[in-house]
């Protein structure tokens, strides 16, 4: 299995942390070359832009939350369809590589306190699964993309949830926010229901992440 992680110390508490949680779908929208989050229902679907050798893709992902703890921590468990990227964007026969090969990917996120007051820490960690020769084209992304994208969905996490406004945790048996809780079906498995809503990563959390390594590169200085 091929994995990434990391850590980082949020200025906010355990239930600010935990209310973003709660909306996978900015969670997702969170993540960088993220090109759109769809939240149909109970699922969310996703584009991933990347780069095999030097060809830009767009790549389709879903993913699904299997565990909430409260204020601990999320797991979810999806797929890339980077064989379907493959044959139809690159539009090239690679050996070992068909229309239908997925990689099988999990999303795990911790919520610990932190020593210093008014503070926690959120350990991530992103893995995927593969095989043959889609093994070796994840491993080089893992290796060469991803380790850069997660550092900055770390400064993007810490950016949504230092801002001074932070939406509170609806209860999870009476919430009904369709980006509360993302299911995605494995493939050529349950259609969609016909509600949707698109969201797109958030430009504010973006501006809010830059300021604050602003900010805190100029009380180094000081």
């Amino acid at each position: 299995m091929l994995s990434v992680d990391g850590k980082i110390e949020v200025r906010c508490s355990l239930e600010e942390a935990w209310a973003l949680f709660c909306r996978f779908g900015d969670v997702a929208a969170l993540i960088p070359t993220v090109e759109e989050v769809e939240v149909d229902g109970e699922r969310v679907h996703a584009r991933l832009s990347t780069k095999i050798g030097a060809l830009p893709i767009s790549s389709r992902v879903t993913l699904e939350v299997i565990e909430r703890k409260q204020f601990e921590c999320l797991r979810a468990e999806g797929f890339s369809y980077l064989g379907e990227t493959i044959k139809e964007q690159l539009k090239k026969d690679v050996a070992g590589v068909a229309h239908d090969s997925v990689g099988r990917m999990h999303l795990h996120l911790d919520l610990r306190p932190s020593e210093r007051a008014g503070h926690i820490h959120i350990i991530y960690n992103a893995e995927v699964e593969a095989k043959g020769r889609l093994k070796r084209i994840y491993q080089t992304i893992l290796k060469t993309k991803v380790p850069g994208m997660m550092a900055e969905f770390a400064v993007n996490l810490r950016g949504a949830l230092e801002r001074e406004e932070v939406l509170p945790v609806a209860p999870a048996e009476t919430a009904t926010e369709p980006s509360e809780v993302v299911v995605a079906a494995a493939p050529g498995t349950a259609s969609r229901p016909p509600a949707s809503i698109t969201v797109r990563p958030s430009l504010w959390a973006r501006i809010v992440a830059w300021l604050h390594r602003v900010l805190a590169f100029a009380r180094d200085a000081a």
